[in-house]
């Protein structure tokens, strides 16, 4: 009888079924002169005799002369590990099965791990008996049985599991070392560390921190319009200007001379070639990239397309294939010729020389390529669909034609202005048609592709439209599962020493089968949180990044050198006694070096953790305590007394005072003399309690009755605090503030409030009993020079339409009607100037379209200079456009745009007379919350009341 022992049951079915075993026994399948039975992924473990140690200092570090083996564990609801009796049972079944057999069939999954799961399980049973090894690459059952047709002896692989095995002992080393370590500086709760887990946590904190101290500078280029031999191009200025007075005396020089001259003139061909294959890693940012999948569910999705036979072994760090796997290609290719979206595709490659890009047999681990299988999959889920066609689709880019491409670039000068114009045309789209990728053209510099027209230097071309942009400076964006796995698969490009990093160039840290898990580990453990697609860290993850970024543990070359080690254990190139010497000081050191941290946040962040309600200590962050005369910090012992000139604040008060570093005006504060008087408390640069009199004369002078609102809107970019006075909260001077807040927080208001369209009043409206009719002053109104016009720029029609509130309060109402578009304010004439302007850009974009639909033609008469077929094309798309203009009515302001409301007032917003146009969803958040705080206020004027909107990107 011969035992074969897959890694999970799923992959013994299949077996069972290709050597005819199909009696279904207790925890294996017999039949044929057959047992197959299986494993449970890590059905051993290792363990350590000092592995209950105390969890105290001195008994660190825990280092033991050898390891032992035990059966796997789980974790039980009380979040502690204990002995899993199926993992027990199994084993038994499978001594009792090696014990009765001829010889065992390893088939484990071909990799490292899969190797060390099977080598564990023969030395915890005491396995003595021959075994042979199964290594394929799909599940198919050709796959399968060309693989028991040509076993390999299992002593080939005896190195890659010496390569598992050392890698095991010695992530248990560091694991239970450093993680002892760090939880008992941090003083609270378990705190994780691991070799790679650790790296990978500093990798997001770095970007995060990167991003948020970030300073962004404000610059300027020009952009031009020209049009040379009917053909219309773009241009920018080459270089940014730092100052606004030199791009106006660049704009202004410009405009003078009215022409650009050619300085400098190239054309030349450009070729991309096709990507390679699909490793896991590239797979796993792809679909994290296109479907925001987590690595985690894209490695298990594409285990479960392995396992339905669709899909080669996934877990493989090769974009490659040897010449043998090259040859079965073209019939993998044309078995897709009925796939709903790339048939087409998979047809024209059909009898044509494949690309050989991704041959390389000495670029092929453990495993060739992801590839799809000769078995076409049927009744996938959409996620797995998903992923399949990225596999199928990687394929047949990387076996098509290179992308071609015409690539030319242009100087032109006024005087000592220099600006750029760049084009590229596609002449053959090659692989680039398989998934024609926007993301890609812009990546590829596709995203400028226009027509320059045939330069010759010094030639002199006018210019018709100029403009200055103005732009910031932008810092890295936030790590994305799909960057992280790219950092962590090219982790030597983070090192700075030259020589270090050529050394490192190609190593990662962890391996395509063990990055998802990582980054899994590191979410579970509450250290990163997702928030969209960015990887965002928590304070207990930023605190211990702080404590231990210069540390061993955190160190990326340190790892990547672990990564190489390990590939040189498997080539018999580095022996594994010498590795585990070397991890064994390497252990010894990072202890000595944890434990050495004395850090107050961290062992703030770990209770604060702990008590997430608990009131946050301004000095350290750490958890306070509040007592009848004080509030103490637990962590920092900062204290405060509860007691100010007389009067014992509540816990609420303290509360707010602590989180926000200020209170709302107090009454009952009693001075030596004995008066009463009024104040707000603040906390100063020592964080301890002061009285803030500028926040009593502030509302003294603006409020009145005691009225007063504050709106904390939060937005992508931060938050904004708004701060409504006087009776009504829609004073003038409250949207004034508003502005500025939202301009010097750096956070554009008009982020926010989004696409509003507010138009005028109604001379008998309630509004005008005050004399004060919205936009009173009539056609032209404009905004106050207080604030910035560009920052509401068909944006702030909210601020614009509330401003003209009180605006020219002397004026009466003019019965003159007018509009408030998308923030600007029109009269009938201007609004019929709008309209034809509307209708001109209708015109553009259906001309466009069109322009679209033609774009094969245009290119081929371009590629010709065929400039009479593209002025007659020109002529015929002209009248296209015009006709489906007029027959649609495009671009002339409906009857709802001209519409008169009500909008002053009272509370307008309570009383319905505010109209929205457009996209609602942030700023529509905005009014309601600002019409909450309204009533909220005047119910209870004398509290400093809060709303806090999050705002929808």
């Amino acid at each position: 009888m011969v035992v074969i022992i897959a890694e999970k049951p799923s992959v013994a079915r299949e077996l069972a079924h290709i050597v005819g075993a199909n009696r279904r026994e207790d925890g294996y399948i017999s039949g044929n002169g057959y047992c197959v039975t299986w494993a449970f992924g890590h059905l051993v473990q290792i363990t350590a005799p000092e592995s209950d140690v105390p969890w105290r200092a001195e008994y660190l570090p825990v280092m033991p002369p050898n390891f032992l083996l035990q059966p796997g564990q789980t974790t039980g609801a009380d979040g502690k590990k204990k002995s899993d009796d199926g993992y027990v049972h199994q084993l038994e079944v499978i001594r009792k099965l090696f014990d009765e057999c001829e010889y065992i069939i390893n088939a484990g999954d071909a990799g490292r791990e899969g190797e060390l799961i099977q080598r564990y399980i023969y030395a915890y049973v005491g396995c003595t008996k021959p075994v042979k090894r199964l290594w394929i690459s799909s599940l198919t059952d050709k796959a399968i049985r060309e693989g028991l047709e040509n076993l390999h002896e299992n002593s080939e692989f005896d190195t890659l599991y010496a390569a598992g095995k050392a890698r095991s002992e010695a992530d248990w080393l560091v694991g239970i070392n450093a993680t002892r370590a760090l939880s008992i500086v941090a003083g609270k709760g378990v705190r994780s560390l691991g070799r790679v887990q650790t790296p990978t946590l500093a990798m997001v904190c770095k970007r995060y921190l990167e991003n948020r101290d970030f300073v962004p500078q404000t610059f300027w280029n020009l952009r031009i319009t020209a049009t040379r031999d009917g053909v219309e191009f773009k241009a920018v200025t080459k270089d940014r200007f730092l100052e606004r007075e030199k791009v106006d005396a660049a704009m202004a020089k410009v405009q003078e001379l009215g022409a650009l001259t050619v300085t400098k003139m190239e054309k030349k061909d450009k070729s991309l070639a096709p990507p390679y294959l699909h490793d896991l890693t590239s797979l796993q940012k792809e679909a994290n990239k296109r479907y925001n999948m987590s690595a985690q569910d894209t490695l298990d999705t594409a285990q479960k397309l392995y396992e339905k036979k669709v899909l080669t072994y996934p877990r493989t760090g090769s974009k490659f294939v040897p010449d043998d796997v090259f040859a079965t290609l073209p019939s993998l290719i044309d078995l897709q010729r009925s796939h709903p979206r790339f048939g087409a595709l998979a047809a024209g490659l059909s009898g044509k020389a494949l690309n050989r890009r991704s041959v390389d047999a000495t670029k092929v681990t453990d495993h060739h390529a992801l590839l799809p299988t000769e078995v076409l999959p049927q009744g996938l889920s959409d996620t797995e669909q998903k992923v399949y066609d990225l596999v199928l689709a990687r394929l047949l880019e990387s076996v098509s034609p290179k992308c071609d491409m015409i690539s030319t670039s242009a100087e032109l000068a006024a005087d000592d202005i220099v600006f750029s114009a760049r084009g590229n045309i596609v002449v053959n789209p090659g692989w680039k048609a398989v998934l024609n990728d926007k993301a890609d053209k812009k990546k590829d510099g596709e995203d400028d592709e226009q027509d320059l027209p045939p330069f010759v230097v010094g030639d002199v071309t006018p210019v018709t439209s100029l403009e200055c942009a103005e732009g910031k400076t932008k810092p890295k964006p936030l790590h994305t599962e799909a960057t992280l796995l790219e950092a962590m698969e090219h982790a030597g490009k983070e090192v700075e020493d030259d020589d270090l990093k050529s050394a490192l160039k190609d190593v990662g840290i962890g391996t395509p089968a063990t990055r998802a898990g990582e980054i899994e580990t590191i979410l579970k453990r509450g250290y990163v949180t997702r928030q969209g697609k960015a990887l965002v860290p928590s304070p207990i993850g930023l605190a211990i990044y702080e404590s231990v970024k210069d540390k061993y543990i955190a160190n990326v070359e340190m790892t990547g050198r672990w990564e190489t080690s390990l590939a040189k254990i498997v080539d018999g190139a580095v022996s594994p006694a010498a590795f585990d010497e070397s991890i064994r000081r390497y252990v010894t050191a990072l202890t000595s070096e944890i434990l050495s941290i004395d850090d107050v946040s961290l062992k703030a962040a770990a209770m604060a953790e702990a008590e997430p309600d608990a009131i946050k200590c301004p000095c350290c962050g750490g958890p306070m305590k509040v007592w009848d005369n004080n509030v103490k910090c637990k962590v920092c012992g900062h204290s405060l007394w509860r007691t100010v000139a007389g009067k014992l604040l509540s816990e609420a008060t303290m509360k707010k005072l602590l989180t926000t570093g200020r209170t709302q005006v107090l009454k009952g504060f009693k001075s030596k003399s004995g008066n009463e008087f009024e104040a707000a408390l603040k906390l100063d640069e020592e964080h301890k309690i002061a009285f803030d009199f500028e926040k009593v004369d502030e509302k003294r002078k603006t409020i009145d009755k005691n009225k007063m609102a504050k709106v904390s809107i939060k937005t992508p970019k931060g938050e904004i605090v708004v701060r409504l006075y006087d009776e009504t909260p829609y004073h003038r001077d409250n949207f004034i503030q508003l502005a500025k807040q939202g301009y010097y927080d750096g956070t554009l208001f008009h982020r926010v409030i989004k696409d509003f369209m507010v138009q005028g009043g109604d001379p008998e409206s309630k509004g005008a009993a005050k004399g004060a009719r919205l936009g009173s002053g009539g056609p032209g109104y404009t905004l106050p020079a207080e604030i910035n016009p560009a920052l509401f720029h068909k944006r702030g029609a909210l601020a614009a339409a509330r401003l003209g509130d009180e605006a020219n309060p002397e004026r009466k109402s003019s019965g003159s009607q007018f509009y408030i578009v998308w923030g600007q304010t029109y009269s009938e004439g201007q609004l019929g100037q709008l309209s034809r302007q509307m209708e001109m850009q209708a015109q553009q974009t259906v001309f466009n379209s069109l322009a679209a639909e033609r774009r094969d033609q245009i290119l081929e008469m371009r590629r010709n200079r065929d400039r009479a077929g593209l002025s007659a094309l020109q002529d015929e798309l002209t009248a296209m456009t015009q006709a489906i203009v007029k027959e649609k009515g495009l671009g002339k302001l409906s009857p709802e745009q001209k519409t008169v409301y009500s909008t002053v007032g009272g509370t307008p917003f309570l009383d319905g007379q505010y109209t929205v146009f457009g996209e609602v969803e942030s700023g529509l958040e905005v009014v309601e919350a600002i019409q909450n705080v309204a009533t909220d206020a005047a119910d209870r004027p004398e509290e400093d009341i809060t709303m806090t909107v999050s705002v929808i990107q």
